[in-house]
């Protein structure tokens, strides 16, 4: 028996894919590719066709580099570059705000508009459709919620590189409604601006008010602490008696004038309680004016007149429009009065002013002692601070109001946005551009997937191009016709058909590989193993026709149907044989004795000889074909016969036909048109070329049988 050598040239014999091979999937998978992009593009086409076009018009609104203040441009500080960035990068954010875009829908009323408003969801479209009723969402927060979300959608803010200038788009379906929508939306961010600069200096306002009349207490607090300290201490901190005499006197004064003061004060209360309460006999009494007192006694006895004249009397108009000219004479007066009030009180507190001034001077012109002086100093030294504090708090509320009054904003538009004349999306000429190459991209894709892994291989090129090896020949479709049991009966039944022409081309190219490597093999005979790379494919057809073409060639051959998982041979060949491989090789029966034993079948229609499997084997079948008895088997065969023909499970599914290969002249390879896979094939080639010897050749054949006669032939494992 000849050695068993493993080639080792299998990188060589390996598939690599190139270039060469992406071009000849291109060309075989043309049509599936064409498909692929006449769908792809077409969708698009339909989809540019049926949509609607979208405007996009930008306007451009540039940042002041400093805070504007028009009343004090001098105090304006220029920023560092980074403080800039950071400023118009403040600016981008605020404009892509949500609450921006809610001051946009209330300043446009954009919730009323049909292409960013509230408008019914695609269920309740469809159910408006069908006829069916739906609800109308009611919540105004929610509808404005989603009218917010839509402007945010068609909006868009960009800083323009590393300037002061954004560029604020905004995208719709009318042009001229882009346009208008985009000037708003910048109209209105630069009229927030100025509002929120307004609203800045009102709560600055506000504040610092709150902060004046603060400081304004603590100064009244403090003025009123010095007079008090002075009328307290009058005579007990000088020893002249002139100035005891004369700050006497200013107290004594004082003291009458703020009696008077008080007491006005309360006389301006109760009369304004009474003009309030329009009680015109208080207020009269209060002020102590006879006018008034008239007044209100001519007021009182014209409503009890009226009070008992009957309602159809003709003169109740004249006591009416007597009454109303009495009230309007006491509202007058009593306004006049009350003015005259507030006049005296003014006065008095002039007074009471130039009182304390007064005695203030006559202190400072006392012989004091030291500890008066440094207790006078610190009282005064109080009331100058807040009296400071009161000025500068007066002075800053006034810029506070000129500045609320003439706020300008920081940014403004330079350049309003324009109706565009062509729409932004879609843009047809780049969608069907990027449509193509995506839709060639997915072609390329799926036909490298059907070619590879789904479909199987349509031509002997492609065979050929896969394996990088020529394929010997190509089987024909046919069919059984009545009478046969096999496709295999062609061969001898028509020798002149395409069928037998097949196997005959087939035959030379076996005959070619075998005996340019007969130095290898010596005067054994050669043994031709025939497999697949899945169930299905045809081989044991396939054998079965060679071995018979062999024969009608004159040429001693054996078919031994080494699949003992699943025999196939005898269905083949419409033959129950008693004996079969199995059993051969288990007995010990001496392997191909002189005459021919049980096991050994003659083919019914030629001369050929073939050893049945009939049963399946009850252990793994490997186990056999590595044995000693299976050697010494086909050592005897290849003695005895001219040519020993080998029908072998599938490569793939079962490790058998791998224990086989070693033993093989010449592997042929039976690939089914349109089923086998070309990762399959490729991963068959390779366990192949790993199991065979050096000198064995690979001869590939492509079956066009239809799927009819491989259901008869049932080659499955």
């Amino acid at each position: 028996m000849t050695e068993y050598i493993p080639t080792l040239s299998l990188p060589s014999k390996q598939r690599n894919f190139d270039l060469r091979d992406f071009l000849s999937l291109i060309n075989r998978q043309k049509q599936f590719i064409g498909f692929t992009l006449v769908i792809g593009v077409g969708v698009v086409f339909v989809f540019l066709t049926t949509m609607t076009p979208l405007y996009r018009a930008e306007a451009l609104i540039r940042v002041a580099p400093v805070e504007q203040n028009i009343l004090t441009p001098e105090q304006q500080i220029q920023p560092t570059t980074a403080t800039l960035s950071a400023r118009v990068e403040s600016e981008v954010e605020i404009l892509r705000s949500a609450e921006m875009a809610l001051a946009v829908v209330n300043a446009g009323q954009l919730v009323l508009d049909p292409e960013f408003g509230p408008r019914l969801s695609t269920y309740a479209k469809l159910r408006q459709a069908l006829g069916l009723p739906f609800q109308i969402p009611s919540n105004g927060d929610r509808l404005l919620q989603e009218t917010v979300s839509r402007v945010l959608e068609a909006r868009d803010v960009r800083r323009r590189g590393l300037t002061y200038v954004i560029a604020l788009a905004v995208t719709a379906k009318d042009p001229q409604r882009a346009a208008d929508l985009a000037n708003l939306y910048a109209k209105t961010y630069v009229s927030e601006q100025v509002a929120a600069k307004i609203d800045a200096s009102i709560l600055a306002r506000d504040i610092l008010s709150k902060h004046a009349a603060t400081v304004q207490t603590e100064l009244a607090v403090s003025e009123e602490r010095i007079d008090q300290y002075l009328l307290n201490s009058v005579g007990s901190f000088t020893t002249q008696t002139d100035s005891q005499n004369t700050l006497r006197m200013l107290k004594d004064r004082l003291t009458t004038i703020q009696n008077s003061r008080q007491g006005l004060d309360l006389k301006a209360d109760l009369a304004e309680a009474a003009l309030v309460n329009r009680d015109w006999k208080t207020l009269s009494q209060t002020l102590a004016d006879q006018s008034l007192e008239a007044l209100a006694l001519e007021q009182e006895r014209l409503a009890q007149a009226l009070a008992n004249v009957p309602q159809n009397v003709s003169n109740t108009t004249d006591l009416r429009s007597a009454l109303q000219e009495i009230d309007q004479e006491l509202e007058d007066r009593a306004m006049l009065q009350m003015n005259a009030l507030e006049k005296r009180v003014e006065r008095l507190d002039r007074d009471i002013a130039h009182e304390r001034q007064q005695m203030r001077m006559a202190y400072t012109q006392a012989d004091l002692t030291p500890e008066v002086l440094a207790e006078v100093f610190a009282l005064q030294k109080n009331a100058e601070l807040a009296r400071v504090q009161y000025q500068t708090a007066l002075a800053r509320l006034s810029d506070l109001e000129a500045q609320a009054a003439v706020q300008v904003a920081d940014s403004y538009i330079v350049s309003a946005a324009l109706p565009p004349h062509m729409p932004h999306f879609p843009k047809p000429t780049f969608v069907l551009s990027i449509a193509f190459v995506l839709s060639l991209v997915v072609g390329v894709g799926a036909a490298s997937l059907n070619e590879y892994f789904i479909g199987g291989v349509t031509s002997e090129r492609e065979l050929a191009s896969i394996i990088h090896s020529p394929v010997a020949a190509s089987i024909p479709q046919c069919h059984v016709q009545p009478g046969q049991t096999s496709n295999s009966d062609i061969v001898v039944s028509a020798p002149f058909s395409e069928y037998s022409e097949a196997f005959r081309l087939l035959r030379i190219s076996v005959d070619r590989a075998v005996y340019s490597k007969s130095l290898a093999r010596g005067s054994l005979a050669p043994v031709i193993l025939v497999t697949s790379a899945v169930s299905g494919e045809g081989k044991s057809t396939t054998a079965l026709s060679l071995a018979r073409t062999f024969s009608l060639a004159d040429r001693e051959t054996v078919l031994i149907d080494a699949d003992l998982r699943k025999p196939t041979l005898p269905r083949l060949l419409g033959q129950t044989p008693a004996l079969d491989f199995v059993e051969c090789l288990t007995t010990d029966r001496a392997p191909m004795p002189t005459t021919p034993p049980s096991f050994i079948y003659q083919d019914p229609l030629t001369s050929l000889s073939v050893v049945h499997g009939t049963k399946r084997s009850m252990v793994p079948p490997d186990m056999f074909l590595s044995s000693e008895s299976f050697a010494s088997f086909l050592h005897k065969a290849r003695t005895d016969f001219e040519l020993v023909i080998l029908d072998t499970p599938p490569i793939l599914p079962v490790v058998d036909t791998r224990s086989l290969l070693h033993h093989a002249d010449v592997v042929i390879l039976v690939t089914h048109l349109g089923t086998t896979a070309q990762a399959e094939i490729l991963k068959a080639v390779s366990e192949i070329r790993t199991s065979i010897l050096a000198h064995t050749d690979i001869i590939n054949v492509l079956n066009r049988s239809s799927l009819s006669t491989r259901v008869y032939d049932n080659d499955n494992v």
